[in-house]
């Protein structure tokens, strides 16, 4: 029996999205940035989901000397997953500027993201779980131009087709999911652990779609970038290596204790980084001492994934992909949680308007 129907049920998501785009758009215009243009809410790799969402994948390259790595490494748009651009071009053909589009779409993602939340959660009493999911570490990744949101929403939606046993949503939102993010492969591994713990096989239908997603985007690239394995080339420039998490988490840390390694970005993305590991950690303890569910095992696998890269991984976005841990934080840690997230948040935001973030 549902707890929350009607406006209890549609109006805190709305709230609690009104309440973090104003301080979003104070906080650009603070930083000399109007938070009406669309040119705000595009930084850095936002150039190549437009890209693509215009031109498609172009052919891979070796980079030239004024890409500033060796000629011998592999260069493109073909670094970054095709189904947010997708959807931009969809949206565009109905006659919207591709930033209008993709704005529009990240924004619509991100409420669905609280709507799905707050739906879940069913507790009026939670509140302070759903402003929490609103100023997650890395939240303004969210109604920007990047595929969070749009990851994130397809995600949820997963989530709840497998509690709920409907195969075909589940398949159709792991497809979505695996398009628009690499990491999106791990859904696979999440949930068939899951279905195994909890003898949920209906869930295989989710996996499915995961793996088909992650199959048209390698064919995609074969034929318009030339390989399928193209992601994988382009990316390899940037000098990710597997290695042991936990040095690549204090390596992170690190401008919080080091004044010498200490500058702006890296103390208060070390910040973001140390309250993430403070909010995942007991959601898990917690979630795992009850029984283990499916969100403390995507909590787990997209926390550690990163890590487990490491490099010149950007961690501050990669966190962003953990906030439907909000839906198992203890309740007695929620308004805690979401007063720290909050105030991290502020800094995070100067940082991205000023294109000081990635």
């Amino acid at each position: 029996m549902r707890n929350l129907r009607g406006w209890r049920l549609v109006l805190p998501p709305v709230l609690a999205l009104l309440g973090q785009h104003p301080c979003l758009g104070l906080i650009a215009r603070l930083s000399g940035f109007d938070p009406f243009s669309s040119s705000t809410w595009i930084r850095w790799d936002s150039g190549y989901y437009l890209d693509i969402a215009a031109h498609g994948y172009a052919p891979i390259f070796h980079c030239p000397p004024e890409s500033h790595y060796s000629w011998q490494f592999w260069c493109g748009n073909a670094g970054w997953f095709p189904g947010f651009p997708w959807a931009i071009g969809a949206l565009g053909h109905l006659g919207l500027g591709l930033e209008t589009a993709a704005l529009s779409i990240a924004c619509a993602a991100q409420l669905g993201c609280l709507f799905l939340i707050w739906f879940y959660l069913d507790d009026p009493k939670q509140w302070p779980a759903l402003v929490l999911a609103a100023f997650f570490p890395g939240s303004v990744y969210l109604p920007a131009v990047f595929p969070v949101s749009m990851f994130l929403l397809s995600v949820l939606v997963c989530f709840g087709a497998c509690w709920s046993k409907r195969p075909a949503l589940a398949a159709a939102a792991g497809f979505a999911a695996a398009c628009c993010y690499p990491t999106g492969l791990l859904l696979a591994p999440v949930i068939i652990a899951w279905a195994l713990l909890h003898k949920r096989w209906g869930a295989a239908w989710a996996v499915l779609g995961v793996l088909c997603g992650f199959a048209l985007v390698s064919w995609m690239m074969l034929r318009q970038a030339g390989a399928w394995d193209a992601y994988f080339k382009t990316q390899g420039h940037y000098g990710y290596r597997l290695g042991w998490g936990i040095d690549a988490l204090f390596s992170r840390l690190k401008p919080l204790v080091n004044a010498r390694s200490r500058d702006a970005k890296g103390f208060v993305t070390a910040l973001q980084t140390l309250l993430t590991a403070i909010i995942v950690a007991p959601a898990l303890y917690h979630s795992v001492k009850r029984r283990v569910s499916l969100v403390a095992l995507y909590a787990a696998a997209f926390w550690i994934a990163p890590l487990l890269i490491g490099g010149p991984l950007s961690l501050y976005r990669a966190e962003a992909l953990l906030l439907p841990a909000v839906l198992i934080v203890p309740k007695r840690l929620q308004l805690a949680f979401m007063i720290a997230a909050v105030a991290v948040s502020i800094p995070i935001d100067v940082l991205f308007f000023r294109g000081v973030l990635v």
